[in-house]
This record gives structure tokens, sequence and C-alpha cells, in this order.
């Protein structure tokens, strides 16, 4: 016979167990990989091409992180040379490497080795655009190009170089803030006339940052979380390019969508809004494609379909080429009937997650079609035949030792 307690601490222990199978998908996600069309992604890969392009898809919420919208002008210097960028490519090139070192300097006006940076349009001494900032991890003086530790996420011919310096030191590394990048600009001639008025933020949603009694400020903009669960005027904060509170202008409303209502109390200079907002991520260093031909495979950084989504693609091209993973696309090295693998390895909760595509030289051809392909008829139960030549299937059978037939006929 179970006593009363223990038939108490027993039914405890079930809903203790059950609110934490609840609770556990919140604070980690399992991600998950497959291969998709690269020119639909809706639709899954089932073989690769030799020669071909491959979708990667891989898909875990967890990857989700607030963008900082926090560097002002002040913290930023702008280089005198401007960058060449391409989407994808951790790599840039100078315009002139007049300004530029391959050793590391305390000069603002110098980017060095070690330095970090933002990369983005540059109007009238401002950053726009959405790249938060990248660690610089070589410069060529010879030849200007640029490495840096993550892709970029545009493309630009002469896009504008900001050597971030908060507060005039310049910061040792973007680890310090990866997420952080130039807080929106928000021109004080969009308002004409004296009382309400409307403003949209660019990175939505905005994530609850600031409480009641911390407020978001110049002060705690890059790593001070006070929730107070709630989206309010807390999570903004409105500066000027030097950080003081902006004037002329009052918040009234801040709205998850983005919908700042302001009040114009007087003239209005151009101020910058300081929150933390949603965007596109990437996955880092944490996917790996591999094949038969290339073991060791390439790392590449994955690109989130849009803000907070958690799907994250990239396309490779699967050659008989050398592997690089510099190129753009990026490129593995395969050859006929090797197995492409996709790892990814997920921090939270911690496991390596892979699935594989078997490359193919040729496509499929279908002959001997029964009825003809466009033919219609009236009979209740067809009978349908063709042939399939497959050549890479009778090289998968030959490999395995088993006899080869590359034409076959199905009827049903």
């Amino acid at each position: 016979m179970i006593s009363r307690t223990r038939l108490v601490l027993i039914a405890v222990s079930a809903v203790t167990i059950a609110s934490l199978l609840w609770l556990l998908p919140v604070f980690a996600v399992t991600g998950s990989v497959k291969f998709i069309d690269p020119t639909d992604s809706t639709k899954d890969l089932t073989w690769a091409r030799q020669g071909g392009q491959v979708g990667l898809e891989v898909t875990d919420s967890d990857l989700n992180v607030a963008v900082k919208r926090v560097l002002l002008p002040v913290d930023m210097t702008t280089n005198a040379a401007t960058a060449a960028t391409t989407n994808g490519l951790a790599t840039f090139t100078l315009s002139t490497t007049t300004t530029a070192s391959a050793t590391a300097t305390t000069s603002l006006t110098t980017v060095a080795t070690g330095d970090t940076v933002l990369i983005g349009i540059n109007t009238n001494g401002v950053m726009l655009g959405t790249e938060t900032v990248r660690r610089v991890l070589s410069i060529n003086m010879t030849t200007g190009v640029v490495t840096l530790n993550k892709p970029l996420n545009a493309t630009n011919a002469a896009a504008g170089i900001f050597k971030v310096n908060v507060g005039g030191i310049p910061l040792a590394s973007a680890d310090n803030c990866p997420t952080c990048g130039a807080a929106q600009q928000v021109l004080g001639t969009t308002f004409s006339n004296i009382g309400n008025n409307i403003f949209t933020l660019a990175s939505v949603p905005v994530v609850d940052q600031g409480g009641s009694g911390t407020a978001m400020s110049v002060a705690n903009r890059f790593a001070t979380a006070n929730a107070d669960t709630a989206i309010n005027v807390n999570d903004l904060y409105l500066a000027t390019a030097a950080g003081a509170a902006a004037t002329g202008v009052n918040m009234q409303l801040v709205q998850t969508s983005g919908m700042v209502n302001i009040g114009i109390t007087g003239a209005t200079s151009t101020f910058y809004a300081l929150y933390w907002g949603s965007a596109a991520n990437d996955t880092g260093a944490t996917v790996k494609v591999t094949s038969q031909s290339d073991p060791a495979g390439i790392t590449v950084v994955l690109t989130e379909s849009g803000p907070i989504t958690g799907i994250f693609r990239l396309n490779i091209v699967a050659t008989s080429s050398a592997s690089d993973a510099t190129t753009n696309p990026p490129q593995l090295q395969v050859a006929r009937n090797d197995q492409i693998k996709l790892w990814y390895s997920d921090a939270s909760p911690s496991a390596t997650i892979s699935t594989t595509l078997t490359v193919e030289s040729t496509s499929p051809v279908f002959s001997n079609l029964t009825p003809a392909h466009g033919a219609a008829g009236q009979s209740a139960r067809p009978v349908m035949g063709g042939d399939v030549t497959d050549a890479d299937w009778a090289s998968r059978r030959a490999l395995l030792g088993r006899s080869s037939r590359s034409t076959t006929t199905a009827t049903g």
C-alpha cells in the first residue's frame, strides 16, 4: 500500500518534470539541417550534380540575437580609404593603403590589425547600413586586401570604413560587443511641425532591454539588460551625435513593431535612436561541409533569411576543383558518387547534427514512356511504363560489387 505522503511526492515530482519538459524548448531548441534546391528554398534537394550548386539550410531559433543599434558618430573615426565589399566574403579591398597598417596602432585615423571596424555607407561622415562590427585579422599592404573575422552582408563598390573607438579608446576586439552596430540616424528635417509625430525604427521587432529603474542610455547601451517585460519608452534613447540627450523631442510611445510616437517641442536637429533590435544574423563558424574527395571540408557561414526567422541558408558549388571557402559562393571538391555531408554544431543543447547528399555527374534519362508524354486516355486503370537510364546508379552498383543495369522498366 502506497502512503498518502508518497502519493503527494510522486504527484509533485510528475508536475515538476512536466514543467521542465515544457521549459526546455524555450531555452534550448535543437537545430535541424537539410539540403535545399539552390533556386527554390521550398524544395528539398535529393541529389547533387557535380559542377552545380547545392543549397544548405540550418534551422535554429537559438541563433536569433538582438543587434545593438548603439554606436554613435562620436564612437567612430572615418578612414580616408573606401572598401570594395562582396556579400558573403570575409575580405574587402582598400581603395588605398596609405591609411592602413599591417601591425597594431593607436592612431584613430589608421585601420590596423586587431582593430574593430564598421563597414557601411558613408553619408556626411555618418555610418549607415545594417552591418555589425568586425575584427580586422590581417591587412595585405601590397594588395590592400583586409581579412575580417566574419563575412560581410552587402556588396558595395566604395563602402565607408569606420574605426570604432568608444570613449576615445580603440576597442581591443569586436568580441567585446560582436552584435554592436550603428545607431539609427533620424533627420531633424523629417519633422516639419511642432506637436505629435511618428518615425519607424529600422531593426524590428524591438527588444525589451530597459526598465523603469534603468532605462536605455549611453552609459548602459552595450551589455546591460534591465528588461521590464514590456516594450516601452525605457527601451529607446534619443541622443545627439556626441551622446547627449536629443533636444526638442520627447518620446511618448515605443511599439514592438518599431513605430515610435514622439512629441516635437521645438527646433529639432538630427538625432540617433539607441536601442536593441532584431536583424538577420549568421551561423558563425558552426557549419562545415565535407565529402570523400575532401574529408577535411570547408567551414561556411550561413545567413539568416530575415529577422527572427531562425532559418539560415547558403549556396555552395559542388566542384571537381579544389575546395575554396573564400570564393562566392564557396566551393567544395567532390567526385561522382561522393557523399556530401553537412555538419552543424548546435551550442544549446550541445550536439552535432548532420545529413548527407549523393553527388551525380549526369541527370537520369527517361524514355519509351507509356503512354507517351502529354497523351491522354479513358482507361480507368491505365498501365504506365518507361525506361530510366541512370549511369551514376550503374556506377554505384559496380562499386558495391553488384551487377549493374543502367536501364530499368517500371510498370504500375
